[in-house]
């Protein structure tokens, strides 16, 4: 019996049926077709299957089958499951909202590093980046027609539908339209004037064409240049350009022009002048256009070189042959590199012919040709042709040892202007107050040449000397904000150019152009100071419209009369000295390379005491600073890819205050409370000038920055420099070494800290984004501590006493204590935001002795970086930060608009310890807030012992990605830190204010840090016995229970050593040290700061440390300088000890650390200039 299809019995056939059903299928299966190709699209994703109960399709993916008869199913249900199957790579279903993930690369035009990043198909993303594709790289918009690019795109993204040339060339122009008005916007925004270079030439079609370029500087002293037009133009005429260039600016609206670039050809001057009318009629030109035509430098520098370069000697000559009849033939030139390589001749540069016309490809042939001379002497001797056929030349023959001596003198003089071209001709930084150094260079090349015994050399200069005087010789003619510029470089000033030019030009002519510098230099500062008192009138008259009641036409008038009445008092009290007065009376600044001119300025214009320059004199650098010797040609333009140095001036002085119902004196920077913020960008070179016109002592400590072979600067007193007295000044210079992030700065000396602190904030390099999505805005928030009683007073009172200090008077946010305080509900800090945006808040803790808890109600805060280092996003309610701890948290403003509470309150792990317990909060306030529609939401903060924030932020908190860390120890510490008591040396007991009757203090491994009376650092450095020990125990002098069975028979047995002990480390070392919290006294979190250095916390717990029960993280541990060591538990850290110097680990809680909990790690130098402290600076404080 058979089982048919349909699982039924079949009925027995008699023999006669069966032999006939035999035949007909033997004439089936000879008249049966050969199968046809499957023509569906879908059976790329599925197999056929012919199985006993029918035809089967098999998804390749994820296996699942479906019926597929040909005549009953059709491929409806097979696309169905391709656009839902989850296997299916290149599918993601609609109603799941899971984006892929896919590998960012870093060569990405957004920039940043690679990584994973998530994707999700949308085609108008596609479209954007194909637009972006065909502008960036100048391709044709029938490049998306072809044929190779559709099946590109096929691949990679089979649902992508390529669009037309027509389409794309649409999105383009989209682009194009948005791009513009993005720049509109900026362009309206910008507070500067503008510079404008432009140019025009004919193409081989016989078609005239225009470009003009912008440059700018924005709100934030950052330099620009864009493009703004580029067209057709009727013809080369003067008036046919100017008027060009006026179509232009009136369509993007400009109209404060400082000055026009162009060539020196005489449409130009015509062009110049039609400008020069219609700015004027618009009434915002510079003295009415006397400083708006600028020559271009590089096209002078040209005409002044390919005029000298008529009179080229033979020698030139000879060598342009030699080079030709190598490069003539690839048989030669290959002869030619085995020379090379036998005279082991180690250079990239190859031979190069150069263009007679142009004189700069000249230099680069001779250039190259020197260093490759014994390759041509060798060339001669293998190739008998070379001497045969170069003397058949005009009888010139090949170059001999004279000839290379000619070129190599005129390669060394060409190499000026060489040089000075490449400076002038970038146009993304600034160049005008460095051109007139390589100017005063050339001129002085040229004198010397002149009176030369070198009868070429000699002609060659006279030549050029004529045409350079031609455009830079007559006072009358020449720009000059050539000169101004470099004397508002704060490296050079007024005297120095006036030296320079007595020095280039004759005595009448010098004193005529130094007359004409400063009538100018007056004249310029004259009409803004007219301009700006003008429009603080227009300021004064229009604040008081905005009154309920409008000004009378008489007190209009009286408005104005007591403005002049002020002027004319500053006049009679003598405080008329103008803002470019007092500029040029002062010291200049420090020569140095990396000098960055703009952020000089900003920084200079934007501090607050003492105000050294105004808002005029920053006006006045934005008009000639922005004056940019650009090469005409847009592209020129190339990137300077060097660090900047920022320049920063504190001045700690006294400031008067008022808080809490009480005025007093603090110390301050710069009479900021907290101090200025510090910027700076991934590797820039960071120079601080510190005044102190207070009555104390001051050092300032970088906290975090690691100081790479910068150990001078690193801050703390006694430790790494003595204190920078009353009355002095010492400069603080560091880099910040692949460093980005929140950091702190703060006072290393006494307790100042406890109002002289301030943030540091720094940047990725430019163009490296965050690994997160930008947020809309940052800001910055520093936790603090306020007392009512003079610090340095109270920190002797602590210490002579042996007591523990009163708690702080009050909590402060950005020097807020708001309104739970005395007198504080108008003395609150309010951070207004708009719903719906995501947040930065550089969160930093810069109490003296408290750690802290900080959370907003009812929104959570994304950790996404922690003491300056990249974490992994962690989401938490509220965190804990102990002093000297940074913390970078998104907030995502997705609650209804209302005022929300920004709490601060006390973490306390002590026993028996007095502390503040009432909150400081802020205002968390969406715009549109009114009291009516919303009340105030406020969260309590946890208890005040609470130890679970804690450990859910440390158990969550990782690197951002797998880091190296060290998995082999060569240096083992374990330390264990804990509170002590001395027994009472003092003849009076009762002055002795420490636990029954004994004297606070701290200690590692049982040692408690002494100062000693120089610097640390200048005593290991210049080996000065007598001021410290080499001998810290690597491990505790005694081992038991830390934490359940440490002594506490206080003060007999809970005293420590007392003493400056060190531990010596060698370079390179890679070392753990094991933290332990000990029960002396009483157990508690404490913050361990280490300078010099980050490390890994690879490890933390509860109780004693035992290796075999702690669990390491060696893959993603955080990268911190700073870690809360738990109440009563230990952590483990590790870290390459590669920066060589004096450096101090200490509990960041200040009264712990004046009791004596810290130590020194002296990292030796190890091979080489890069492994080894520098020199002390000569400027360093003495003790």
């Amino acid at each position: 019996m058979t089982t048919n299809v349909g699982g039924v019995p079949d009925q027995p056939q008699s023999e006669h049926e069966t032999d006939q059903v035999s035949q007909n299928l033997k004439k089936e299966q000879g008249a049966k077709r050969k199968r046809m190709k499957e023509r569906s699209e879908v059976w790329e994703h599925f197999d056929k299957e012919d199985l006993p109960s029918g035809m089967q399709a098999i998804c390749k993916y994820c296996g699942m089958s479906y019926k597929c008869g040909a005549k009953k199913n059709g491929t409806s249900v097979l696309w169905a499951h391709i656009s839902r199957c989850r296997k299916y790579p290149f599918n993601t279903p609609k109603d799941s909202k899971q984006s892929l993930l896919s590998f960012k690369s870093a060569k990405e035009p957004s920039g940043g590093t690679s990584g994973l990043t998530y994707h999700k198909f949308d085609a108008g993303s596609i479209r954007k980046a194909l637009s972006f594709m065909v502008i960036v790289d100048e391709l044709p918009f029938k490049f998306v027609e072809g044929i190779g690019f559709r099946h590109f795109c096929g691949v990679i993204e089979p649902r992508f539908n390529v669009p037309s040339r027509i389409t794309v060339a649409k999105d383009c122009f989209e682009t194009y339209l948005t791009e513009k008005r993005k720049l509109k916007n900026v362009l309206k925004r910008c507070n500067s004037r503008v510079s404008l270079t432009t140019d025009t030439w004919t193409s081989i079609q016989q078609i005239n064409y225009m470009c003009l370029t912008v440059h700018f500087i924005d709100n934030n002293w950052k330099l620009h240049k864009r493009i703004l037009n580029f067209c057709p133009i009727s013809s080369h005429k003067g008036d046919d350009i100017g008027k060009e260039i006026e179509k232009c600016l009136l369509d993007w609206g400009l109209e404060n022009v400082m000055c026009i670039t162009v060539d020196n050809a005489s449409s130009n001057d015509t062009a110049i002048g039609y400008m020069r009318r219609k700015i004027n009629g618009w009434k915002t030109g510079v003295l009415k256009g006397r400083f708006l035509h600028m020559r271009c430098v590089a096209h002078i520098v040209n005409l002044v070189v390919s005029d000298g370069l008529k009179t080229v000697n033979e020698s030139v000559q000879r060598v342009r042959h030699a080079v030709r009849f190598i490069k003539q033939s690839p048989a030669r030139l290959q002869r030619f590199k085995k020379c090379v390589l036998d005279e082991k001749i180690n250079t990239k540069k190859g031979l190069c012919l150069d263009v007679p016309t142009r004189w700069n490809s000249t230099y680069l042939m001779l250039n190259a040709a020197i260093e490759l001379q014994d390759a041509f002497e060798r060339y001669s001797g293998e190739d008998p042709h070379y001497v045969v056929d170069l003397n058949e030349r005009d009888g010139k023959g090949s170059p001999d040892s004279d000839d290379w001596n000619n070129v190599r003198r005129l390669s060394e003089f060409l190499q000026a202007f060489y040089d000075l071209t490449l400076h002038v001709s970038g146009s993304l930084y600034v160049s005008l107050n460095l051109f007139f150094h390589e100017l005063v260079s050339v001129a002085v090349l040229m004198k010397d040449l002149v009176s030369s015994d070198d009868v070429d050399m000699c002609l060659m200069a006279c030549r050029m000397k004529e045409k350079y005087e031609k455009y830079w010789g007559d006072p009358e003619k020449i720009n000059l904000l050539i000169f101004i510029a470099v004397v508002l470089d704060p490296r050079y000033k007024l005297d120095y150019v006036e030296w320079m030019i007595t020095e280039i030009y004759d005595p009448i002519v010098a004193s005529k152009l130094v007359d004409n510098v400063k009538v100018a230099l007056n004249a310029l500062y004259e009409e803004y100071r007219v301009s700006s008192s003008n429009d603080v009138n227009r300021e004064e008259v229009s604040s008081s419209k905005d009154g309920k009641t409008p000004l009378s036409p008489k007190h209009k008038k009286i408005e104005v009369l007591k403005s002049k009445y002020k002027k004319h008092k500053c006049e009679r009290d003598g405080d008329a000295k103008i803002e470019l007065d007092k500029y040029l009376e002062e010291d200049t600044a420090e020569d140095i390379d990396e000098f960055d001119i703009l952020s000089w300025w900003k920084f200079n214009c934007s501090r607050t005491s003492p105000p050294r320059m105004s808002n005029s004199a920053a006006s006045i650098t934005l008009w000639f600073i922005l004056i940019l010797q650009a090469r005409v040609l847009p592209t020129a333009a190339r990137w300077s890819s060097q660090t900047s140095t920022k320049f920063y001036d504190f001045k700690v002085q006294m400031t008067r205050v008022t808080k809490l119902c009480n005025t007093k004196d603090i110390v301050t920077v710069n009479g900021m409370y907290p101090g200025p913020v510090l910027y700076a960008r991934e590797d820039d070179r960071v120079t601080v000038k510190v005044t102190n016109d207070s009555p104390y002592n001051i050092t300032i400590h970088w906290h975090g920055v690691r100081q790479k072979l910068s150990c001078w600067y690193d801050g703390p007193s006694y430790i790494t420099q003595c204190p920078i007295q009353p009355g002095n000044t010492f400069t603080y210079k560091f880099t910040m070494v692949e460093q980005k992030g929140t950091l702190l700065w703060h006072a290393h000396s006494s307790w100042l800290r406890g109002t002289v602190y301030g943030a540091i904030v720094a940047y990725p390099k430019t163009g490296v984004p965050y690994p997160l999505k930008p947020p809309y805005e940052e800001h910055i928030i520093l936790l603090g501590e306020y007392w009512l009683k003079d610090l340095v007073q109270l920190e002797h009172d602590v210490l002579s006493s042996g007591g523990s200090p009163p708690p702080a008077d009050a909590f402060t946010i950005n020097g807020h204590p708001g309104p739970n305080y005395n007198c504080s509900t108008n003395d609150t800090y309010t951070l207004e935001v708009l719903p719906g945006k995501t947040y930065l808040l550089r969160i930093i803790n810069a109490a003296l002795n408290m750690e802290q808890f900080f959370a907003i109600a009812k929104h959570n805060l994304t950790i996404v970086e922690a003491d300056g280092a990249y974490t992994k996003p962690l989401t938490v309610s509220q965190i804990m930060l102990g002093p000297g701890q940074t913390i970078n948290a998104l907030v995502t403003t997705d609650q209804q608009i209302g005022k929300y509470s920004m709490s601060v309150g006390p973490y306390m792990s002590a026993r028996n310890v007095t502390f503040q317990k009432i909150v400081s909060i802020g205002y968390f306030q969406y715009s549109g807030y009114t009291s009516n529609n919303f009340p105030l939401s406020s969260t309590p903060l946890p208890s005040f012992n609470d130890t679970l924030v804690i450990k859910t932020v440390m158990d969550g908190l990782r690197s951002l990605g797998a880091v190296n860390v060290p998995r082999e120890i060569d240096t083992n510490l374990f330390i264990t830190i804990g509170i002590n008591v001395q027994k009472c040396t003092s003849k009076y007991p009762s002055h002795c204010k420490g636990i029954n009757g004994g004297v606070m203090a701290a200690s590692m491994n049982n040692v408690s840090f002494r100062e000693p009376n120089i610097s640390l650092l200048e005593a290991y450095y210049m080996k000065i016995n007598g001021q410290f020990t080499e001998d810290f125990p690597d491990f505790p002098l005694q081992v038991y229970d830390f934490v359940n069975q440490a002594p506490n028979d206080i003060p007999n047995d809970t005293q420590s050593i007392i003493g400056t002990r060190t531990k010596v480390i060698e370079y390179g070392s890679r070392v753990q040290i094991i933290l332990q919290d000990t029960g002396t006294v009483t157990t508690e979190n404490h913050p361990i700061h280490l300078h010099g250095h980050s490390f890994y916390v690879v490890g933390y717990g509860a109780g004693d440390y035992t290796p075999q029960a702690a669990s390491f993280n060696l893959v993603d541990p955080p990268y911190l300088n700073t870690i809360g060591v738990p109440a009563g538990g230990w952590a483990a850290i590790r870290f390459v000890a590669d920066n060589p110097g004096v450096w101090y680990m200490h509990c960041h809680m200040e009264v712990h650390m004046s009791w004596g909990l810290s130590v020194v790690l002296i990292v030796k130098n190890g091979q080489g200039q890069q492994e080894t402290l520098p020199r002390p600076p000569t400027d360093r404080p003495r003790c």
